[in-house]
């Protein structure tokens, strides 16, 4: 006989989950677990080790749960929820990338591959369970982040350079005076 089924996930729920994975790096059930374990230490409902684990389990089921039902809005929203971190960060000017913005694209490539190995190492680290699994996490995920970063700025410039071809025919046919002006200035 077979064990009954969970219901599927709703797809804003899912949305949701990744989204909260992505903006903690993965860290999510950790926090939360931890939340609760010092709430119910504090209040004198448990200790704090239990109330940590049961909980933690709980949000990691749930987000399996979430992963399974709707797999494509779940990485929609890790991704989505990745972004306003380092987004925070290079506005602030902290990041790597900040600091070679108007340099040639060996120099952006370098510091988008090292802030990939950061923010890829973290999030590896917060998916990763026990001590084998974050080591693995932390190892594979500093990795990919360092070789999608380091891309990322050819990525961008390709993607520029193929705007601009196709924008620019456009504009000057449409206002060729002031494509004209742009050129002389």
């Amino acid at each position: 006989q077979q064990a009954p089924q969970e219901p599927a996930m709703g797809r804003f729920e899912s949305l949701r989950r990744g989204a909260a994975q992505g903006l903690t790096f993965g860290f999510r059930d950790e926090l939360y677990g931890g939340l609760k374990g010092a709430y119910d230490y504090a209040t004198g409902a448990g200790s704090f080790g239990d109330s940590y684990a049961k909980a933690r389990d709980e949000s990691r089921a749930l987000d399996t749960q979430a992963q399974q039902s709707n797999p494509g809005t779940y990485l929609a929203g890790e991704v989505v929820g990745s972004l306003p971190v380092p987004g925070a960060l290079a506005k602030a000017g902290i990041s790597p990338m900040a600091k070679v913005a108007g340099e040639g694209l060996k120099a952006r490539s370098l510091a988008a591959a090292k802030e990939g190995v950061a923010y890829g190492a973290l999030y590896g680290a917060g998916k990763g369970e026990g001590v084998e699994g974050t080591t693995e996490g932390t190892i594979t995920g500093g990795i990919g982040g360092g070789l999608v970063g380091g891309a990322l700025p050819a990525v961008g410039d390709a993607v520029g350079g193929l705007y601009r071809g196709v924008t620019q025919p456009v504009r000057a046919m449409t206002n060729p005076k002031q494509v004209a002006a742009e050129k002389m200035a």
